[in-house]
């Protein structure tokens, strides 16, 4: 019997457990586990953005490394935690 691993997965049960991840944790830890899971990562489709407290680095690298079209639902503010996001944001897509 061949053991089982995370790494193994098969990419709809891995697609499955992102649900259940927050966008750090999919973009900037388990991207870089493996070449396999930089490219499901890359093609993942059903990313839930909330961008209330984001930082500024993290925000900039999630504009550069996540497709738009990727993106299902998005939460944005312009509070004082994050100053002209939806401007920054637009600006960029």
């Amino acid at each position: 019997m061949a053991s089982a691993s995370f790494s193994n997965l098969p990419v709809e049960l891995v697609y499955y457990l992102f649900e259940y991840l927050d966008l750090s944790t999919i973009l900037f830890s388990l991207r870089w586990v493996s070449k396999r899971f930089y490219h499901i990562v890359n093609d993942y489709d059903r990313y839930h953005l909330d961008l209330r407290l984001i930082s500024k680095g993290d925000f900039d690298h999630l504009c550069f490394n996540i497709n738009p079209e990727h993106v299902r639902s998005l939460i944005l503010s312009n509070d004082s935690n994050t100053p002209h996001l939806i401007q920054t944001f637009l600006s960029r897509f």
